[in-house]
């Protein structure tokens, strides 16, 4: 069988595995929560999906929100009227018909009409998320909705309203951007995400935000199914992926877009000489587990053998310098996804060495937990 059709053979899609929600379990006893029947409290930070034990790497996939870090939120109650000026008799409409006529005049600030593009910093503390000062009152109308409107972490998106019909009201739209250091260093891609909770009323209680992942991940393991003991001298993922994606929310969703907006990335996953014994596999790169690459997903596009592009970019490469005994070789193998990666998902990209060459493929039962639950739509 020649290498070509060794590789059509195993370029499997990857099945994806539902799993639940995985919350915040701090280690220490957690002091009482205020009352959340006369104030707004928020719970526990919680995650859906995305498991990654690489502990020594930061490029990884949370199950909940490290202890001190710091998410924000956009909180929304009472509407504008038509004439803009505040509008309590709507304040119990639900959110998909109050949406376009909404400031964030519960987080954060206090002025209905003023033009706030900051947020609230909602900061884990005990496991809980927190915000400082006073704590919020509700309204005195027990038939109110809020809606709660998050990411994650700050500092990697910006906010817009999502409205052209006057300059003052509109739901957010979040806009998140790969940090100009994620071109060539891994680690500097934060593990992004999303929240929202709608129509939420006094009754209900404490705020319960689930932030859910927005990034899906690769990482690397290479197999050798050769005689001969294989050596790796350098080896690097590159290509053009996706650098931005926009989240609206006022159909009472979280709904993502892509744009065409991309930036080239290169990460040298194998430095130094490192050796892999025959019949035997290893990760590469750091960790036990190994590098995890984070890459924004354009779910739009659907993956052909005609289409250069696939749902994370374009133009992706793997350059291996390698030896086998004395015979130093350079192989560079063309990657191409043929399957929709999720947000919240890390999967194992193998590049096997058979015969004198590499191929690519990628296992459906070899992934980490994924957050295909993540109640993210697509456009």
């Amino acid at each position: 069988m020649s290498i070509k059709k060794h590789i059509a053979l195993l370029a499997l899609p990857v099945l994806l595995l539902p799993t639940g929600l995985t919350g915040c379990s701090p280690d220490s006893v957690e002091p009482p929560s205020p009352d959340a029947t006369r104030s707004i409290v928020f719970g526990a930070a919680q995650v859906s999906g995305g498991t990654d034990v690489q502990v020594e790497s930061r490029s990884t996939l949370l199950n909940s929100l490290d202890e001190g870090t710091t998410a924000v939120v956009y909180g929304y109650c009472v509407p504008l009227s038509v004439s803009l000026t505040p509008d309590p008799a709507s304040a119990g409409l639900p959110w998909t018909n109050k949406a376009n006529y909404s400031v964030p005049d519960i987080f954060p600030g206090s002025s209905a009409t003023a033009d706030i593009s900051d947020g609230t910093d909602l900061t884990v503390n005990n496991g809980r998320l927190t915000y400082a000062g006073s704590l919020k009152p509700w309204l005195d109308d027990d038939d109110a909705t809020y809606s709660f409107i998050s990411y994650y972490p700050k500092g990697y998106f910006t906010y817009t309203r999502n409205y052209s019909g006057n300059s003052t009201t509109g739901s957010p739209k979040f806009t998140f951007t790969m940090p100009g250091d994620a071109a060539n260093d891994h680690t500097a891609i934060p593990d992004a995400m999303v929240a929202a909770r709608f129509d939420h009323r006094k009754a209900d209680g404490q705020v319960h935000l689930t932030y859910r992942h927005i990034l899906s991940a690769l990482r690397f393991q290479i197999n050798n199914y050769s005689e001969e003991e294989l050596t790796l001298h350098s080896l690097s993922f590159s290509g053009k992926f996706y650098s931005k994606a926009e989240f609206t929310f006022e159909t009472g969703a979280i709904v993502q877009n892509t744009p065409d907006d991309k930036f080239n990335g290169s990460w040298t996953l194998v430095s130094s000489d490192m050796k892999v014994s025959s019949n035997s596999g290893r990760p590469l790169g750091d960790g036990t587990e190994g590098t995890s690459v984070m890459l924004l997903s354009d779910q739009s596009v659907t993956p052909s053998a005609g289409n250069p592009a696939d749902c994370l970019g374009t133009n992706k490469k793997i350059r291996v310098e390698y030896s086998i005994g004395t015979q130093r070789y350079v192989q560079e193998l063309d990657i191409k996804l043929m399957f929709k990666p999720a947000g919240g998902t890390s999967y194992a990209m193998n590049l096997n060495f058979v015969g004198n060459e590499f191929v690519v493929f990628f296992i459906p039962e070899d992934l980490w937990e994924n957050g295909s639950d993540n109640n993210i739509e697509i456009n």
